[in-house]
């Protein structure tokens, strides 16, 4: 997915990055006005107080992701209940085809416990069955030549930070005064491998970094690349197995189990608070939205996620009441296109706005590169190109100047719809933590806690309604900014359907005139 591909970028080039002060940037600095001349937030406050003494209705959103921690203290009273099951009977009370599904479900583990963690990505899938994928003869040598590639890269990578630490260690142990003082630049040493070390470390130092934290990126560099080489490109690796499912039936639907938290929740914990943490308490964080039930679909793992499990998150969330749902997810390869394409038509006929990130590989998207899009694969009979019911969310950062879009962020003017925050976000983590990530996975549930927000306070709004308001009643930015792949100084504007940000005020203003 892509936001493993965000680690990638940030994991490979963390020496080159200049350590920020956090200080300097408030916690809640993407609630600000975009009328902020220092930076742009979504004006939340603002479209809250327009709100106030309003009638609203309860909104369930949709969380497709890796799962939420519904005990979190900020979370947990606003964590959607399936009312109509019993709890741990064993029995799917509501006959909705899912057993004890209380605060949503899992298409990544079975009944007894087991779960899957990490997986391969989906050009390792395509490369491992050879003549046997069905897709078109162009992706598959694409795909082919992605995991060839990627692969023998990611080996070079393991093993260039292994030697690192180990560099490291060493030079600790030779010159623990140094190390223990900071003073990288007094250390000389015949060893090449250990002068290099040291100059680095010289240099981080002075930018602003530590000597713990250089340590503790490299042991997160090595973790990922482990994962790589033991997950995502390996071939022989098959945590589809604990499924049971068939997957050569790619219009199974019921199986999975009802732990939707999973093994790893931050991203989509992370993710559910921007939407609606509790407003009303006085701890952590503040949510977009106000009157809000969050419901959780485990679908995402550490690897790319299964079109299959997509396109059955989006029916469960339908079929189970939400109006808004969330995917902060991506890959570069698609399996089965038309399984989800035909879950997003089921999606807009029963009204319910899809809201998904646009990905963070600082690529030009055109359809080919990054999944799901927004474009249908094959168009039905007076079926229009692309839904009523999809918003593509690029991320920008709080440098209002040519550094205003994520370096990380996809783009492009017709797949991508608008822009709002993913950088230094700040947002609910798993045992009532609280961090900061960066992402248009950040992004995305921007979006999705404004479209909430109307669509509680605005019932009558359709999908359509909301999509329209919100993408018309963004704030147009005319400034020049790099753009994320070749930092060349391109109008902003070029660089989205709207050439916009995200303006929660500017929305509630518009729906008030409905």
């Amino acid at each position: 997915m892509n936001t493993r591909r965000l680690m990638v970028i940030f994991l490979t080039l963390f020496f080159t990055i200049l350590t920020i002060a956090q200080s300097e940037i408030s916690n809640d600095w993407h609630h600000v006005s975009t009328d902020n001349n220092n930076f742009k937030g979504i004006s939340t406050n603002e479209a809250l107080a327009l709100l106030e003494g309003e009638n609203s209705e309860t909104v369930i959103v949709a969380v497709i992701d890796s799962g939420i921690d519904h005990d979190h203290e900020d979370l947990k009273e606003v964590i959607w209940v399936n009312e109509d099951e019993i709890p741990n009977n064993g029995i799917d009370d509501d006959l909705n085809g899912y057993i004890d599904d209380i605060h949503g479900w899992s298409f990544l583990g079975n009944p007894n416990g087991d779960t899957i963690t990490g997986e391969t990505l989906e050009e390792t899938r395509i490369f491992a069955a050879g003549e046997a994928f069905k897709g078109d003869r162009q992706t598959f040598v694409k795909a082919v030549k992605a995991y060839v590639s990627s692969r023998e890269n990611y080996l070079k990578y393991q093993g260039s930070t292994q030697e690192n630490i180990e560099n490291i260690t060493l030079l600790e142990k030779l010159y623990p005064n140094e190390v223990s003082e900071n003073n990288f630049d007094a250390i000389a040493s015949k060893d090449p491998d250990i002068e290099v070390m040291a100059n680095t470390l010289s240099k981080y130092i002075k930018d602003g970094g530590s000597f713990e934290n250089y340590k503790q990126q490299l042991q997160s560099a090595k973790a990922f690349y482990d994962d790589a080489i033991n997950f995502y490109y390996n071939t022989s690796f098959d945590g589809r197995s604990i499924i049971k499912d068939n997957y050569d039936n790619q219009n199974e639907q019921y199986y999975g189990c009802n732990d939707s938290k999973g093994p790893d929740s931050a991203h989509g914990t992370h993710v559910a608070g921007i939407i609606g943490a509790n407003t009303k308490n006085t701890i952590g964080m503040k949510g977009i939205a106000n009157n809000v039930k969050i419901m959780s679909i485990r679908t995402v793992p550490n690897g790319d996620e299964r079109d299959k499990d997509v396109a059955n998150a989006i029916y469960y969330a339908v079929d189970n009441g939400a109006k808004i749902i969330n995917m902060s997810f991506g890959k570069a390869f698609s399996w089965n296109k038309k399984v989800v394409d035909d879950a997003v038509r089921y999606a807009q006929r029963k009204d319910v706005l899809l809201i998904h990130a646009a990905g963070n590989s600082a690529s030009e998207l055109d359809g080919t590169n990054n999944f799901p899009h927004k474009e249908f694969e094959k168009k039905r009979f007076l079926e229009k190109k692309t839904p009523n019911n999809w918003i593509e969310v690029g991320a920008t950062t709080y440098n209002f100047n040519e550094n205003f879009v994520a370096s990380f962020s996809n783009f492009d003017n017709y797949f991508v719809d608008i822009f709002a925050p993913g950088y230094q976000i700040y947002s609910t983590t798993p045992n009532n933590t609280y961090s900061k990530f960066n992402g248009t996975s950040m992004a995305s549930p921007m979006v999705a806690g404004v479209a909430a927000l109307l669509r509680s306070y605005f019932p009558k709004l359709s999908a359509k309604d909301v999509r329209q308001i919100i993408l018309k009643s963004a704030t147009p930015i005319d400034i020049r900014v790099k753009r994320p792949d070749n930092k060349q100084i391109v109008p902003f504007k070029s660089l989205s359907v709207t050439g916009s940000v995200l303006n929660a005020e500017a929305a509630v203003k518009m729906a008030l005139k409905k």
